[in-house]
């Protein structure tokens, strides 16, 4: 999804991160140097991301683009993690790096599928007041904008809905316990 969005000029900062598989049941990911869990934050610093936020800006990085590359990955990750329906979105699977760039970790439950929760509700999107507050709160024009962002890049990628589909179906045979390729095709069309 990152080269769709950037194809069409959408470049929501994704941080891509290697992964190597060792076998079925293990492998090896890349450290992102100096990430924290939004969880984290939000404990070391009594629920205001923004605060933390505002402390990131030096002579390399202002404060504003801090907070644009937080806008710019919220709306990035809200926008592919609803898509591929990502599961087990907590907030210790949501991650923030030194610039501001929020993102996501652990893909072990997509499509749908999703860990036992013992009835609790799990949101399509993850993202909660704090995150919200951390672009100015619900009224301002960086939320306004992270929404528009949202919904427009969710349009844009419409368009190459049969090529999420076809890449999906293309590892049907690859051996991935639970990857619910009927689901994953379900999902994607519902962008029609």
């Amino acid at each position: 999804m990152d080269s769709l969005f950037k194809r069409g000029n959408w470049d929501f900062k994704f941080t891509i991160y290697d992964l190597l598989a060792l076998s079925t049941d293990d492998g090896i990911m890349a450290f992102v140097n100096g990430s924290t869990t939004v969880q984290q934050l939000q404990l070391d610093h009594n629920r205001d991301l923004q605060k933390y936020l505002s402390t990131l800006g030096n002579d390399k990085i202002s404060n504003e683009q801090v907070v644009q590359n937080w806008i710019d990955t919220c709306a990035g990750y809200a926008v592919a993690t609803y898509i591929l329906a990502i599961g087990d979105r907590h907030l210790e699977n949501l991650m923030v790096t030194p610039d501001g760039k929020m993102f996501h970790i652990d893909f072990g439950f997509i499509f749908g599928v999703n860990p036992p929760n013992k009835g609790v509700f799990v949101p399509e999107i993850r993202i909660n007041c704090p995150m919200i507050d951390a672009m100015g709160g619900q009224q301002s024009e960086n939320y306004k904008m992270m929404k528009k962002k949202c919904v427009d890049s969710f349009l844009y990628l419409r368009n190459y809905r049969n090529l999420l589909v076809n890449t999906v179906l293309l590892m049907a045979d690859a051996g991935i316990p639970n990857l619910p390729v009927d689901k994953a095709q379900e999902r994607i069309t519902e962008m029609d």
